[in-house]
This record gives structure tokens, C-alpha cells and sequence, in this order.
């Protein structure tokens, strides 16, 4: 993926203590929004030190987590995890290829999201999920979390649920948006 930061790579300096610092939550909820069990593959893109693919891998072992910060990656690697460096607009994998799809606390790292949501789409297999979890524009949360990683020259470029889902015009009508604590959770089905 594409992260659009201003010359400084922040999650180069944060990989090594960033399961420290970020919670690695209870991700249940997210889990029952990917209709678990299914057969097939999970893209956890952006994924960074594995800590969603995580609680995936208990369920389903065909996890690749792609991310562009090798420090991330090499976390998730120590973790026993796949994980693979690579751009979010050229993914290395055949057309159709996952059935489901995560992009969590990851969309506004990233600096062409429309090019990325159609890549994307192009590994999703037909009736396959997408899943995007972002703070919650409207959300006192969401709002201080633009306003730290603005004053952290992050370069993010967070969006209204209403623009991610502008992203996806003509691709999908099976879109579900459901908001908890603070986040805003996405389930886009192809």
C-alpha cells in the first residue's frame, strides 16, 4: 500500500513497539462480520504486525497480511504469520483470488484509495467481503485521532463513511455500515 507520509516513516520507528502501544482489542465482532467459517483465502491489507490476522489465523490458517513497512512485516513473520511486502495498488495475486478482505485502521494510510479499492476488487472473489474498520469521522475519537496524527505530520487522509462508500459506486449494493465504539465498520460484499 501506498502511505502517505511526508519523508519520515513513522511505522518503521513504531514496529517494534507497536503491539505495545495499539490494543489489540477484541475482535469478535469483526470476526462475526466476515460470516465465519468460509473456505478460501484472507487479505489483511495493511495489516502491518499481524495483530488482526491474528485472531484470524485461529479460525482459517490461508492468511496473506500485505503491508509496505518491512519493520511491520517482520513482527508479523516472528508471529508465524504470511506476510508479504507490497504495494496496495499492484497486488501480487491472481484476479478473484480471497474471499474476504480487511483493511483495518489502514484506509486512510493509504494515498490513492481509489486505485487501491480497485485492486482490491479485482482479488475479491464474487460474493466474497470486504471489511474496513476506520475511527468514526463524527466520533469525538475519530476526530482526535485525525487531529494527533495531523500534529505527528502523518500525511493521513481519513473520509466520512459516506466517501468510502463513494469508492465503491456502481461496485457493489450489498453494503452494510455498522458504527462501535468510536470506529466505523464497513462490510462490502462483491
Amino acid at each position: 500500500m501506498i502511505v502517505a507520509m511526508t519523508g519520515f516513516d513513522h511505522f518503521k520507528l513504531l514496529a517494534p513497539i507497536y503491539d505495545k502501544v495499539i490494543s489489540n482489542g477484541n475482535f469478535d465482532r469483526l470476526i462475526g462480520l466476515a460470516d465465519i467459517p468460509f473456505d478460501g483465502y484472507v487479505l489483511d491489507l495493511g495489516g502491518g504486525t499481524g495483530r488482526v490476522a491474528l485472531s484470524f489465523n485461529k479460525i482459517s490458517k490461508n492468511i496473506e497480511i500485505v503491508d509496505i513497512t518491512l519493520g511491520m512485516l517482520k513482527v508479523a513473520r516472528k508471529k508465524g504469520l504470511n506476510a508479504i511486502c507490497a504495494n496496495g495498488e499492484l497486488l501480487p495475486f491472481p484476479g478473484d483470488f480471497f474471499s474476504r478482505i480487511l483493511i483495518i485502521d489502514a484506509l486512510h494510510h493509504i494515498k490513492n484509495q481509489k486505485q487501491v479499492t480497485m485492486e482490491i476488487w479485482r482479488v475479491l472473489q464474487p460474493g466474497g467481503f470486504l471489511i474496513i474498520v476506520e475511527p468514526f469521522y463524527d466520533h469525538l475519537s475519530g476526530k482526535m485521532i485525525r487531529v494527533m496524527e495531523k500534529v505527528l505530520l502523518m500525511g493521513s487522509k481519513f473520509l466520512t463513511d459516506d466517501s468510502i462508500l463513494a469508492l465503491f459506486d456502481n461496485l457493489s449494493s450489498g453494503i452494510q455500515v455498522v458504527h462501535e465504539k468510536g470506529n466505523s465498520l464497513l462490510k462490502i460484499r462483491k
